[in-house]
């Protein structure tokens, strides 16, 4: 049985193969070294990596170079190549000039599957993935076709075969009709690709892009798919894109980070959880691991720095709270219904607005939403109706000269809202919940951790 020492933010596993080769794998979340504006007089993070990139991986730099293995999910777009998709979020791109900082950090292999990497269609990522191979970082999760999409990466270290498998929630990103873009995170798929390359290779490492942002503990769905590519065979299995650290359990003898957090960005507003994350270092023995190290840090517009101290201990004891809920699926399941009560309260009819004022016109927006309120005749419908009118007026003004755009846009996000998971479950979940007008008081304590990580603001 694995020895778990959250103080030491270590886990040890029990092993024969001390006589065998010893080989490190490690691990870091999203990088994109983009920023809000920073104060006047200083650089931005993506001038900082890419003049100081020693400065900018500070005390971090050592722990990647040491490393038999160092992955990272790359998220965005190198270069200027191709023209903005059509999606919900912001587009990310960098500059050529940033794979030089990406080449300092001593990474071994970009993971592109995310919601991302074809942020600018297929020739933004064709760009990106030459200009990685040409600087000597080989690439997984994306291709120009199905197959290549969802094809893993496999190397020799240490004397071991080693897979990769990279999949996410890709959105507008995702392969579809085995045409450009990410690999879908399809359990199914998943599972039956894991289970065949166990059978070829040494060692499956599963590193997944999937989840909602800001959450402290995963959707059940995500535990579900994770611990069923642990069934199937995979050694490990890291997850990315909440952009805050969520805990660690390890299921069957195999580790499970859920959420490594933000890596090399920037995110100055928001939870302070946006700031912190943690680097995964795996050591092997052989094909077996032996041990895992966290390494949590804090990160700056300046730059990523090592957490020490008291506030090194405050993040292992954060990281032990969500992580002993993990090994109860029960828990995560409440803590997934909390999480749904107060995005329903906070930001649904937000989401609907926004969705609808993308689709319609002015006429159509203010005659669907005032149809809607024709049956009321108190005050308060009737200052609605009249927020309503107003609404409209503004809505239309911003898409008066890109109306075909923002509707193909609204389009896009509402597909989005049947068709991924992370979204899709969400809503369900939020509303079955509403209908049954489930009261649930044991739920404060979710509630309580809900506030702790700040997930809405």
């Amino acid at each position: 049985m694995a020895h778990i020492d959250w103080q030491s933010g270590r886990i040890d596993f029990p092993s024969d193969n001390d006589t065998e080769v010893a080989w490190s794998l490690v691990v870091a979340g999203d990088w994109a070294p983009l920023g809000e504006p920073v104060p006047p007089g200083t650089y931005d993070p993506t001038e900082i990596l890419i003049r100081d990139p020693t400065r900018f991986y500070g005390d971090l730099r050592p722990i990647l170079q040491d490393a038999d293995l160092a992955m990272v999910n790359v998220e965005g777009v190198l270069g200027n190549a191709g023209n903005p998709i059509v999606k919900d979020g912001p587009h990310i791109r960098l500059p050529e000039a940033a794979i030089e900082g990406l080449v300092a950090g001593s990474f071994d292999l970009a993971c592109l599957a995310n919601n991302h990497s074809m942020d600018f269609g297929p020739r933004g990522l064709a760009h990106t993935q030459q200009l990685l191979s040409e600087w000597g970082i080989p690439s997984v999760g994306a291709g120009l076709d199905g197959q290549k999409a969802c094809q893993p990466f496999v190397t020799q270290v240490g004397g071991v075969q080693l897979a990769v498998v990279n999949a996410a929630e890709g959105e507008e990103g995702r392969s579809m009709n085995d045409g450009p873009g990410v690999a879908d995170l399809e359990q199914n798929r998943l599972i039956q690709q894991t289970a065949a390359l166990r059978e070829q290779v040494d060692v499956v490492v599963a590193v997944l892009h999937a989840g909602r942002e800001f959450a402290p503990v995963p959707p059940p769905y995500v535990q579900q798919i994770c611990r069923a590519l642990v069934d199937a065979g995979a050694a490990l299995i890291i997850g990315i894109h909440p952009h805050v650290p969520q805990g660690v359990e390890v299921y069957h003898g195999q580790p499970i980070a859920y959420s490594l957090g933000n890596f090399a960005l920037w995110q100055p507003t928001g939870s302070s959880f946006r700031r912190l994350g943690y680097l995964f270092k795996c050591l092997f023995r052989g094909a077996q691991l032996a041990s895992v190290e966290i390494f949590p840090y804090r990160i700056q517009a300046s730059g990523l720095v090592l957490l020490t101290g008291d506030e090194r201990a405050a993040f292992l004891n954060d990281l032990t709270r969500v992580s002993t809920l993990l090994q109860d699926p029960s828990k995560v399941e409440a803590m997934w219904h909390a999480y749904a009560d107060r995005w329903l309260e906070r930001d649904l009819a937000q989401d609907l607005f926004a969705i609808s004022s993308l689709l319609l016109d002015e006429a159509d927006l203010r005659a669907t939403w005032l149809s809607a309120l024709s049956g009321r005749r108190d005050i308060w419908a009737k200052l609605a109706r009249r927020s309503i009118r107003t609404l409209a007026g503004w809505a239309a003004r911003l898409a008066d000269d890109q109306g075909d755009q923002h509707r193909a846009r609204g389009a896009s996000i509402l597909r989005n809202r049947f068709d991924t998971p992370a979204h899709r479950e969400l809503y369900l979940t939020a509303l079955q919940r509403h209908m049954n007008r489930q009261q649930e008081p044991e739920l404060d304590w979710a509630l309580d951790l809900i506030e702790r990580w700040e997930v809405f603001g």
